[in-house]
């Protein structure tokens, strides 16, 4: 009798060694896989001023870039998104397969692309501007948001829908 209850005690401490140690593995992998980048804990005004520059570096005019603030500003909550938070991607941008990207992962099965700094996020759009032949200069927010409709920008999204989301976070 006594062997079996020792015999019992082992199996359920093993057991439980066992499970705890599955628990803490996924734990870990969940946790490693959703790290958040240094770069996002920039405050809102940082970020914007590394969007601005970077696109009027790229040859994009004030209105371009400003707009592009905006876009960036409504696609990841105010850079709050986890998405921005782990992979410090400004505009829900997929991964490329083909154009020029500075995403760590082209070619990847990745969905999103994932950027190791926001000034590189921040080339790529400008690279993104280019492959799909933006203009330089808009006059206006709604002339910026019908160009990204006719891109495929947003997909199948209205250009009613994405214009009056971007529009509402604007002054957020």
């Amino acid at each position: 009798m006594i062997k079996s209850k020792k015999s019992l005690t082992t199996w359920v401490t093993l057991a439980t060694v066992s499970v705890l140690g599955l628990l803490l593995f996924v734990v870990s992998r969940v946790s490693a896989s959703g790290r958040t980048n240094p770069q996002s804990q920039l405050s809102p005004d940082q970020i914007s001023q590394v969007i601005l520059d970077t696109v009027q570096a790229g040859g994009y005019g004030n209105s371009i870039a400003q707009y592009l603030v905006y876009v960036s500003k409504m696609e990841t909550a105010k850079w709050s998104s986890r998405l921005f938070r782990t992979n410090l991607n400004l505009w829900g941008m997929k991964t490329p397969q083909t154009r020029d990207t500075t995403a760590l992962n082209k070619g990847s099965s990745d969905t999103w692309a994932k950027y190791d700094t926001v000034r590189n996020a921040a080339r790529d759009i400008v690279l993104y501007l280019d492959e799909f032949n933006y203009p330089k200069q808009v006059n206006s927010l709604e002339d910026f948001v019908t160009i990204m409709k006719s891109k495929g920008y947003f997909g199948n999204e209205s250009f009613e829908s994405y214009f009056n989301k971007v529009v509402n976070w604007i002054e957020r």
